[in-house]
């Protein structure tokens, strides 16, 4: 069976995080899915803040991207929640808003662009789960990840606004938990599960950032883990570039390493994990130690 998607990896993955793309081409390739380049795509753009300044850009900027995959006659993937809640959110707006689907065809129609709202947006976590299938995954591990003990992040982009997103129970998630356990990890449960990282509020005020990740991290430290996994991008950055200010604020430590998805799959798959070239600053060498992987 091969999946056949547009590719939209977003800017953070597409011109900060090279190593996440590699990754999940690498999955991609392994489980038949194909996905081709969308020409002249843009930033989705975020919603968080774009639609804050002026909605109706947001929502015909967001339009155009998925009209470049109507072109394609394709449904977009997406490795980045950001886009992910973006493309999946204008498209249900403009569903239900014929008022505003009205004003935005109208400024598209000025540069030729026509929008029809059939291409639909999936993450690839998604994909992953509901087409792929975890048995299938289950069956292309050569090296179960047995004894690793690992904390899931969701993040926020990925669950809610659920009325539009529809990803997961926003509440109690299981799907990137039972993808991770595909590996032989074990998914641990911990407190503030759902809580996002911090990231966007980092970005208004540092500080604040920085305290909700410590509340996080906080309760992962409690449930002993030996690494978080996430499939965000922004999460990413934020709960392994950041760590270090959490520890000097705080005068505690953490040095809990941050893994991609997608890694943590490629390892359990036989991929040398020196190959995958992934940025850590929170060091995994005793992680790797721990899963004879050095």
């Amino acid at each position: 069976m091969t999946l056949k998607y547009a590719w939209f990896p977003g800017c953070w993955v597409a011109y900060r995080m090279p190593y996440v793309e590699k990754s999940d081409r690498l999955v991609m390739e392994r489980f038949g899915i194909e996905i081709e380049e969308m020409k002249g795509a843009t930033c989705c753009p975020e919603a968080q803040f774009m639609e804050a300044v002026d909605r109706r850009a947001w929502l015909t900027l967001a339009a155009r991207n998925i009209s470049i995959a109507e072109g394609m006659g394709r449904d977009i993937l997406t490795p980045c929640p950001g886009c992910y809640e973006t493309l999946k959110m204008a498209r249900g707006i403009l569903k239900e808003d014929e008022e505003m689907a009205g004003i935005v065809g109208e400024a598209l129609k000025k540069i030729g662009v026509v929008y029809r709202g059939t291409s639909d947006t999936t993450h690839l976590a998604g994909v992953l789960y509901d087409k792929v299938g975890i048995e299938a995954i289950r069956k292309a591990i050569v090296r179960p990840l047995t004894g690793l003990r690992v904390a899931v992040h969701y993040g926020c982009h990925l669950l809610r606004p659920s009325k539009y997103l529809d990803f997961d129970d926003p509440t109690s998630p299981r799907k990137l938990d039972e993808l991770v356990e595909a590996t032989g990890a074990v998914s641990v449960n911990y407190m503030r599960k759902t809580m996002c990282c911090g990231g966007p509020a980092g970005v208004v005020d540092r500080e604040i950032g920085i305290k909700i990740l410590r509340e996080k991290l906080y309760w992962i430290k409690k449930a002993k883990v030996d690494a978080i996994v996430v499939a965000c991008p922004s999460c990413y950055m934020h709960m392994d570039g950041n760590q270090p200010y959490v520890e000097e604020m705080f005068e505690e430590k953490y040095s809990i390493p941050v893994l991609w998805y997608t890694e943590l799959l490629n390892w359990a798959m036989g991929v040398d994990p020196k190959d995958l070239k992934f940025y850590h600053r929170v060091r995994i060498d005793p992680l790797l130690e721990k899963l004879g992987l050095t």
